[in-house]
């Protein structure tokens, strides 16, 4: 409201409302239509906003289940914006959910380069090795996000690792 032009702003509304879908705070249907709201919002006042394109490509994945339109988004995000550590988390779940494993564990250690002061992408890290039965190196990451913060999801990653080694 107080800018309407501002694209960056109308990006990090669409961040809001992706994570009140994904904390259960907001229905799924009124969320996502919020946050495609927002990220065209960002993208009619910049087309260069690699984390808009991001956010595009989070709606198709999430809510659209349009694979195309979400690698086309996510492409052009890290196009414009190599070095947004959020984009290729954001990503390495797409590549995952795509059945990608070595490429989304490659996406995840880059936004882990990009901020590796970040407990929950180093937690994520520790995930995404998960999927590639890379135990040692997940419990290896969940153990370093454990120590940068302590926190549920690393904990869940370490059994989940254990469980794995047997």
């Amino acid at each position: 409201e107080v800018d309407p032009t501002n694209a960056s702003a109308y990006a990090a509304l669409a961040r809001a409302y992706y994570f009140r879908a994904f904390f259960g705070e907001v229905a799924p249907q009124e969320a996502f239509s919020q946050m495609r709201r927002a990220a065209v919002a960002a993208l009619a006042q910049d087309p260069q906003l690699g984390e808009a394109h991001g956010l595009m490509a989070l709606v198709n994945t999430h809510f659209d289940y349009d694979w195309a339109g979400a690698e086309r988004h996510f492409a052009q995000a890290l196009a414009l914006s190599p070095s947004n550590a959020q984009v290729h988390h954001d990503y390495a779940h797409f590549l995952l959910a795509m059945g990608r494993g070595p490429e989304s564990v490659g996406e995840s250690r880059r936004a882990v380069e990009l901020d590796p002061a970040n407990p929950m992408l180093t937690s994520c890290l520790g995930w995404q090795n998960l999927f590639d039965e890379r135990f040692g190196q997940s419990l290896q990451h969940a153990a370093e996000a454990q120590r940068m913060m302590p926190n549920f999801w690393a904990l869940i990653i370490q059994g989940w690792a254990e469980s794995g080694k047997g």
